[in-house]
């Protein structure tokens, strides 16, 4: 055996860059996105209120909830992003459903990375910056995506 395989890993405990990330749509990665936000969850708390007791309120598990997910990215002539988006549009959502893993890259292996999965996405929103002529910065699309379930991929 090596000395290599013989250590410990060590887990990380450096902080990750925000700009070292990329997006797999569906198993393959597309490019240009520049902004990834919207990675939340939220478990409601429901809360009941026992008769006779006054000393405190019984808190359960409700439903877990995630947030939209917001891609932004640079508009150039491949027009994919809203292609998808006019699928939904059009009534096609089951042709417009994906999976999408945000992968954060923090080292040299598959094994240094953070990787979050989302389960049947569809563009529910697809916006454009405004066209400025006193501007001279990019045109940015913003596409919003609700999903059914997020997890972190435990794989690695």
């Amino acid at each position: 055996m090596s000395e290599k395989s013989e250590k410990a890993r060590v887990i990380r405990d450096d902080p990750f860059k925000s700009y070292v990330f990329r997006i797999e749509i569906d198993g393959i990665e597309v490019f240009g996105f520049r902004e990834v936000s919207g990675l939340s969850n939220k478990t409601d708390v429901f809360e009941y209120q026992e008769g006779g007791e006054n000393q405190y309120t019984h808190k359960f598990v409700g439903q877990t909830t995630f947030s939209n997910l917001i891609l932004k990215k640079g508009v150039v002539l491949d027009n994919w992003v809203y292609e998808w988006r006019e699928l939904v549009i059009d009534g096609n959502i089951k042709e417009a459903l994906r999976t999408i893993s945000i992968i954060l890259v923090g080292g040299e292996t598959s094994e240094d990375n953070r990787i979050w999965k989302f389960y049947d996405v569809w563009p529910c929103k697809w916006e454009s910056s405004k066209f400025d002529a006193m501007n001279d910065g990019l045109v940015i699309e913003t596409l919003e995506l609700a999903l059914s379930l997020g997890e972190e991929d435990k794989k690695r």
